[in-house]
Parts: C-alpha cells; structure tokens; sequence
C-alpha cells in the first residue's frame, strides 16, 4: 500500500459527470455504499471563497448534497490530476492543494461526488496515458525503463516514512487489520473479514515464492511487519530478517514480536541505497516496495547479489495492466506518493539483466478494493479515536482534521481506482525471480 499507493481529471466536467459514471458494484463483506443524493445542490465559487476563508467549520458531513464539477475542479485535484508531462504553474497547484485541504477538513465535498471524480479521473488517466497510440507509449516507455536504469534506487525515502510510516503505530492500527498488512489482501469466495483476507493473502505469497522451513529469509520493505511475523510463525525453524526504514515500524515489530514469544526475528532500520546484509538468503520477498523505488535495475542487482545459488526473490506490486507511469506533481504525489511510481503488470520482466523470471501471477483489482474499503470502514468507525490519536502527536486540531480528511479521500479514491472498470484495469502483481547461473545478459 500500501501502501499503499494513489484523481480527477485535468479536463473540466460538469455535475452531469456524475448522472455519467456508472457507479462500480465490488463492496467487501459488511459494507455498504452511501445512496447517490436525490436532488443535486450545486456549490458554486462563493463555496469555494468560503472554504478557502476557513468559514464552513461548523459544516456536518453530508450536509452539501452535491458539488459542481466545474467549479471545484481547481480546488479538488487527486491521485489522477494533471499529469506531470503538462504544463502547470506551482503556485496555482499550491492554492488547488491548499482549497482541498480545507475543504476535506471540514468536509464540504460529499463522498459519492470524491467517488465520482476519481471513477472519471481513472478513465482521464488511461486516455492521457495512451495518447499517441503505440508510438507514443512505446517512446514513453523507453524514457521510463532509461529513467529507471539510473540515479539512486530510492530518491525520498524520507518522504515514506513522512507520509506513511512516521505515523502513530496506534492510527494505522485503527485502519489495518490485526496483522497491520497494509498491502493489498485476498478475498477468495467466503472471506467475510479483513483478517482472513490478510491471511488468505499472506499464505499465498509464501506458497508462491516457495517457501518451506528451514530457510533464510529477507522480507524487504517489511512495513508493519504482517509478512516478517508470519514468516516467524510459520517457519519457526527459519531465521527472518525484517528490514524497513522506519524506526517506528521496527519499535512495533520487535515489541509485537517479544509479545508473541518469537526467537527467529530480527528487524533492521535503514535506507535501501544503504542497505548491505550480513550473508546470503534464500528468499528476498518484497510487498509492495518497489513502487517506491526508482532505480529497480540496481535493485535487482543487488537482490541478486544477496541470494544464494538456488535462492529465490518473490516480489508484490500493485500495478495497471499495460500501462505504467509516474506519480508526479498531484495532490496525492504530494501528500502520500512522492518519487512513487505506478507499474505496469509487465513492466517487472523488462528488467531481466540479473534476476531470471521464473514464474508471474496476476489477481483482480477488486481485491485491493475491498481491502481499502474495509480499511475506510474502521476508519470511519473509530473517526474520534483517531483524531485524538492524531492530536496526541504533535498536531493541532485543525491539522489532524485535515490529515484524517486526506487518508479518508486517499482510501475512497483509491477504492475506486482498483475496481474501476470490473477489476481488470488496476491489478496486484506477484512474480517469482531466480539468480542467472550464466551471469548477466542485456535487459530485455
């Protein structure tokens, strides 16, 4: 998710938009969707002024029943704003992200016209991404693979653990389920609980990277810990090593693991351009990392360097089914993706130089969906809870209404983004690797 992680369109749309947008139908177990409003309310420039002035504090939530298009376009841009190719000015990007942010304090812009907005920034995203036809994909692809061929392999890790992981332990567990796996889950038909998504989604990791007892074991960019823990677990004869560059998730994982009497874990803080492991493994699993890293041929590289002979990466990203971009210069690239990037599901075998694909997989995107609508609906449950958790950290009151306001827009949108267009456009990518035993070839 994560991670994360992740929307409306640069052109401008009015609020027939909406009445447009065929509402999506994937909903986890438990949940309901909000109905769409009965008779429209149209909130115009003066709104706008008064959001900006600070002057619908005293607003409840729902309260607008609908907002023009038009008009909050420039105030509301999210994970599919203007792409970060056109030409925009900084200081108006400033003022439309500072309007957002007030108006998702004080939540004047009604859930159902976020979800419509991010059903059409998803579709602006995919027709801005295939502009040119094959000529022009293939000419930005190139650019991409040369980008992603160079430079340092993570440009802001800061920025993560900014946006993510420097946050209260306590505040993602108020999201997360009891395994804090904040990665997409899998929920195979009965699964009626995150937790047994969490699960369902962890054992067939392991299955996949072909994982037994007994090995050695990297879990690279280990979060919150849900895959180094059950690993433990269920290894108990294995050793893993949990590495993350957030203090924080370390101070939680070892706590978490003493609390549960596990003697075959060890968590290491430190930032992936840095990282050099004491000896060799058997496995290097990565969940969801790799969209933050910019350089994965040096990555792969290394990865292969850490393996023994016979040993074995498995790697899991989210990604778009042909088309991979950048998250540059949006709202949410700002506020929880910076330097991240959205992969394609074959962008991965593209970079072959070290690491051989044995093996890849793919599962519909409506398994991220509902595992991000299940973390928005114990957000939502516990919304008191966890502004005073917010507060309690060094936040004023109006910034922690501001901070819940953005991961509630962070998780609807990207709910949306997931099932958009039945799953099948917004997936989650697995891949098996093997070390080269005839050593480096050129990129495929």
């Amino acid at each position: 998710m994560t991670g994360s992680d992740h929307k409306f369109g640069s052109a401008a749309a009015d609020s027939s938009t909406v009445r447009r947008l065929r509402p999506a139908t994937a909903v986890a177990p438990g949940l309901t969707r909000a109905p769409a409003p009965a008779t429209p309310r149209a909130v115009g420039p003066a709104v706008l002024r008064e959001i900006k002035r600070g002057e619908l504090a005293g607003s409840r939530p729902g309260a607008l029943r609908a907002v023009d298009f038009a008009a909050l376009e420039e105030a509301t841009p999210t994970v599919h704003d203007i792409p970060a190719d056109k030409p925009r000015t900084p200081g108006r990007s400033a003022l439309r992200y500072r309007l957002l942010d007030r108006a998702l304090r004080h939540r004047v812009v009604p859930d159902p016209v976020l979800r419509a907005g991010s059903r059409y920034g998803a579709l602006a995203r995919e027709r801005h991404e295939s502009r040119g036809g094959v000529v022009g994909q293939e000419e930005r692809l190139r650019a991409l693979l040369r980008r992603m061929s160079s430079g340092p392999i993570a440009e802001l890790p800061e920025k993560a653990n900014e946006q993510h992981y420097g946050l209260p332990p306590e505040f993602l567990g108020l999201i997360l389920g009891p395994r804090r796996k904040y990665s997409g889950c899998l929920w195979e038909p009965g699964t009626d609980t995150l937790a047994r998504a969490e699960e369902a989604m962890l054992a067939l990791s392991c299955e996949r990277a072909q994982v037994r007892d007994g090995l050695r074991i990297l879990d690279l960019g280990c979060g919150w810990g849900s895959l180094s823990l059950w690993l433990a677990e269920q290894y108990p004869a294995s050793f893993i090593t949990g590495v993350s560059n957030s203090s924080r998730q370390r101070e939680w994982i070892e706590a978490e693991r003493d609390r549960r009497g596990l003697i075959n874990l060890e968590v290491i803080t430190a930032d992936v351009n840095d990282y050099k492991p004491i000896g060799q493994f058997d496995r290097v699993m990565s969940i969801e990392m790799f969209e933050h890293m910019r350089n994965w041929h040096e990555l792969l590289r290394r990865i292969s360097t850490w393996l023994f002979d016979d040993g074995k990466a498995f790697v899991h990203v989210f990604s778009h089914r042909t088309l991979p971009y950048l998250f540059t210069g949006t709202w949410a690239a700002e506020r929880f993706f910076t330097a991240g990037l959205m992969p394609s599901h074959d962008l991965l075998p593209r970079f072959q130089e070290h690491l051989l694909l044995a093996d890849r997989w793919v599962e519909s995107g409506n398994h991220y969906a509902k595992t991000l609508q299940a973390w928005l609906g114990q957000l939502d449950a516990r919304t008191d809870e966890a502004l005073e958790l917010l507060i309690a950290d060094h936040r004023s009151p109006g910034d922690a209404r501001a901070l819940l306001g953005a991961w509630r827009l962070f998780l609807l949108s990207t709910d949306e983004i997931w099932r958009f267009g039945g799953g099948n456009h917004w997936l989650i990518s697995h891949y098996l690797l093997e070390p080269r035993s005839s050593g480096p070839i050129n990129a495929v």
